[in-house]
């Protein structure tokens, strides 16, 4: 079955959106993040109000900077000609240090789940929805400039959900451990969240640590956790 061509006015609609979209991206949201969120002494401040008012005390998380490294190397990788491609590898660069050097626990593997705004750890549970999110900002980091500690750190950190999430007898992926990938009492997200051992919220995420996010010589670690899933492998080709 063919698909029906667009009209010229459906394809001017679509052209102007993209150009409405990319011009919003590159005007307004990431040079708000670069001009606001910056910690002059390292990595970003956790929270910035309504009203422009940056909480110098407020936790930074591993989820946002997971999600800085992955928006500002995609950045990089699409607009590696505009004039502001510089910026944003400095600030993908910026967070992978973050992720590196405070983030990934060099004694027990993972990642802290929050940091103290010094860059000392504050939450030091595992999470594996947040693991996943890092793998996606390193994976894309390598993907963009071939950053080889970036391709490092994302093996880690598969490797780590591989070892202590996943569930040998049942199938699927535990949510949260201790710091040591000890049972923990609180599994949750956040405070809107259920406490379980397993979500759809999570489980939508591991997987798709596939080659939209890694590069083509990590697909066999990936096709291992999607069988460990119970998807076809078949279905990522």
């Amino acid at each position: 079955m063919t698909r029906p061509q667009k009209t010229a006015a459906e394809l001017f609609a679509v052209q102007a959106l993209a150009s409405q979209a990319k011009k919003e991206l590159t005007e307004n949201i990431l040079p708000y993040w670069t001009s606001k969120m910056c910690n002059p002494a390292g990595g970003f401040y956790g929270r910035i109000s309504g009203n422009e008012e940056t909480d110098l005390s407020a936790p930074v998380g591993n989820i946002m900077t997971a999600r800085l490294l992955w928006t500002f190397s995609s950045a990089y990788r699409l607009f590696k000609d505009s004039a502001e491609a510089e910026g944003y590898l400095a600030m993908a660069t910026r967070a992978k240090d973050l992720i590196i050097s405070r983030f990934y626990d060099p004694e027990y593997g993972g990642t802290y789940w929050s940091l103290n705004p010094d860059g000392t750890p504050l939450d030091t549970k595992k999470q594996i929805y947040a693991i996943a999110f890092t793998i996606y900002g390193l994976a894309e980091l390598n993907r963009a400039t071939g950053d080889g500690k970036a391709l490092e750190y994302a093996i880690k950190l598969f490797n780590s959900i591989e070892d202590h999430s996943f569930d040998a007898v049942r199938g699927g992926y535990f949510e949260a451990f201790t710091r040591e990938w000890e049972d923990i009492e609180d599994m949750r997200l956040s405070d809107k969240d259920a406490n379980e051992s397993k979500t759809m919220n999570t489980h939508l995420h591991v997987p798709r640590n596939h080659r939209a996010y890694i590069p083509i010589y990590l697909m066999k670690l990936v096709m291992t956790g999607f069988s460990r899933m119970g998807f076809s492998p078949s279905a990522l080709l």
